[in-house]
């Protein structure tokens, strides 16, 4: 994978209207939890490209260090890119793609950049270039 990102083909719709799972813990205000995975992001809106990682991500949302701010509200298109070794796809990578709604914004150590707390709106899987639905 280059500076261009991961190589993913077309994109299609899900939405995330899957059954929320609520935390154990009585002070989580998520209704799904997270793991903290830190996956390679790329942040897009209009022609402005960021690429970062993941913090944590869940089925309804993920959160990254940017280096350009963003507004809550603003909306990004994201794609992941997800090591699949043992399925084969250690080169090219699993590919996740999704709409997102930028709903945090934290100034994080000048070092590092910006905080982002953002909602998944759709998604989709990609292998290798092609959708999986």
């Amino acid at each position: 994978m280059g500076a261009e990102g991961p190589k993913c083909g077309k994109f299609s719709n899900h939405k995330n209207n899957g059954p929320e799972v609520t935390m154990s813990t009585t002070s989580e205000r998520r209704k799904r939890p997270r793991m903290a995975l830190h996956w390679p992001v790329r942040l897009t809106r209009g022609t402005r490209i960021v690429e970062s990682k993941t913090q944590n991500l869940s089925s309804g949302g993920f959160y990254c260090i940017s280096t350009e701010a963003f507004a809550p509200g603003d909306s990004v298109e994201c794609v992941f890119t997800l090591p699949a070794p043992d399925l084969g796809h250690w080169q090219t990578g699993l590919c996740l793609h999704c709409h997102a709604e930028v709903v945090r914004v934290e100034k994080t150590d000048p070092d590092f950049g910006f905080g982002l707390a953002c909602r998944i709106q759709n998604y989709s899987l990609l292998v290798d270039g092609a959708d999986r639905n």
